[in-house]
């Protein structure tokens, strides 16, 4: 996509690999609209768009206006969300004015990862990407990072509810001491890491043995007191992430293969007929794994799709506990 190029309401920007795509969207039965990124494989085969990154999460578009939108790259490098008729910006890069351009030399690429970067066709240089400016997900090789400088830090922010990407009341971010808070309503913390020790996060000890889908992770420090967090795949091609979902709950997953599993799980395990099939589905997904060690750890309900070889350990607050045959996810109490 180079500078004057535009995307409307039925136009994508693919990804080399076509792993992912960019373009308009609306989430559930919302009557707004949104540019977003999603796992463009996924949404062949399944019909729904999982949603990484979303560029106007606060700024929607109404239905009004949405035959009339179009996303825009410029020629000082930005990439502007308006209104056709009113032509009013309803979003854009904010590229600050050193790392733009004042010529036709930029273009927009969707990358194989789904960062989004906005670059110079003359050298190659990054002038925007929207890895520094993730929403509710944590993409492999995207950082989450503390700034020592600015004494900010990168976020992580659930959707305010299933149908509103707006920002929710759950933050994810990386502190001043390597350590990684949940926060609740701006200003609570909910859960905490522990500090990075240089191979895990004191409070989540589990990640010491390693996570058999990651090549590597860690954190990287920096002269002036900034640290970034990253992780990466062993296997690149899965359609992976680190959701903070609606309910402040941090999972880590493969998208969309979970359903297909557990289908296979109850075939196999669960009663023969129909009836105690369903008897089957709702004893499990009901189930409440009784609290221990006086209340400092919280359970949370066992499902019988988080099977022992299909959920992937989350490393945000959660650690794993096991059943006969279902695994349950313990989450912190607050402090």
């Amino acid at each position: 996509m180079f500078a004057g190029q535009l995307l409307t309401a039925n136009k994508t920007l693919v990804s080399k690999e076509r792993k992912f795509e960019l373009g308009f969207f609306t989430p559930g039965n919302s009557k707004k609209y949104y540019i977003g990124i999603w796992f463009r494989q996924l949404f062949a085969v399944q019909k729904k768009k999982t949603i990484v990154w979303v560029a106007n999460r606060n700024k929607p578009i109404t239905i009004n206006d949405s035959s009339s939108s179009e996303l825009k790259l410029i020629e000082n490098g930005q990439l502007v969300l308006m209104i056709m008729r009113t032509q009013i910006p309803i979003w854009s890069t904010d590229s600050t004015p050193s790392r733009t351009m004042n010529d036709s030399s930029v273009k927009a690429v969707l990358r194989d990862d789904g960062n989004l970067v906005i670059l110079s066709s003359t050298n190659g240089n990054v002038l925007w990407e929207s890895f520094d400016h993730p929403t509710h997900v944590h993409l492999p090789g995207a950082r989450l990072g503390y700034n020592g400088l600015t004494k900010k830090a990168m976020k992580v922010t659930s959707w305010r509810n299933s149908e509103d990407p707006s920002d929710g009341i759950y933050s994810i971010e990386l502190g001043p001491d390597k350590s990684f808070s949940l926060i609740w309503n701006g200003s609570q913390k909910f859960y905490n890491s522990g500090v990075w020790n240089g191979r895990f996060f004191s409070n989540i000890p589990e990640m010491q043995v390693g996570y058999g889908f990651m090549s590597s992770f860690g954190i990287t420090s920096y002269e002036n007191g900034s640290y970034d967090f990253i992780y990466l795949l062993s296997n690149k091609t899965l359609p992976f992430g680190n959701f903070l979902d609606t309910s402040g709950q941090s999972k880590a997953s493969i998208v969309g293969e979970r359903r297909s599993r557990y289908e296979n799980l109850r075939q196999k395990h669960g009663p023969r007929n129909s009836q105690s099939k369903m008897n089957y589905i709702q004893r499990h997904e009901e189930q409440q794994v009784l609290q221990s060690k006086g209340g400092r750890i919280h359970l949370i309900r066992v499902r019988p799709n988080n099977h022992l070889d299909n959920y992937v350990p989350p490393f945000f607050g959660y650690s794993i506990g096991r059943s006969s045959r279902y695994l349950f996810l313990r989450k912190t109490s607050p402090t």
